[in-house]
């Protein structure tokens, strides 16, 4: 089982959180998933073409996910990155997000059983 699963990804997009964006001649350019539990949002997602970086598309999509949370009265937003993902931390603390040095992130697969 993926959690990027066509269903998955479909939920996500009816929820109207997430985007695509596609450049003058209708061709996919980036698309974020964007979800939330009804107390924190949480961008699943991003992803811009090379092609088209630092043009601010990144950004436009967020903004988008970031108003559909505001609207829905969601008051904050996670991301989780890998720590060796240093052209997206760039990315996101330029974008004004911040480290929460407080939080620590445990993970388990679903439908195994722990050792």
């Amino acid at each position: 089982m993926s959690s990027d699963a066509e269903h998955t990804i479909r939920e996500l997009l009816a929820a109207d959180l997430s985007a695509v964006a596609a450049s003058a001649e209708g061709r996919l350019i980036g698309a974020v998933l964007c979800g939330h539990d009804g107390r924190r949002g949480t961008v699943h997602h991003l992803a811009v073409s090379r092609s088209y970086r630092r043009r601010g598309v990144a950004k436009r999509l967020l903004e988008h996910c970031l108003g559909r949370l505001e609207q829905a009265r969601i008051p904050r937003c996670n991301v989780f990155l890998y720590d060796a993902n240093e052209e997206g931390a760039r990315f996101w603390v330029h974008n004004g997000w911040e480290a929460a040095a407080t939080w620590k992130t445990l993970q388990r697969r679903v439908g195994r059983e722990p050792r």
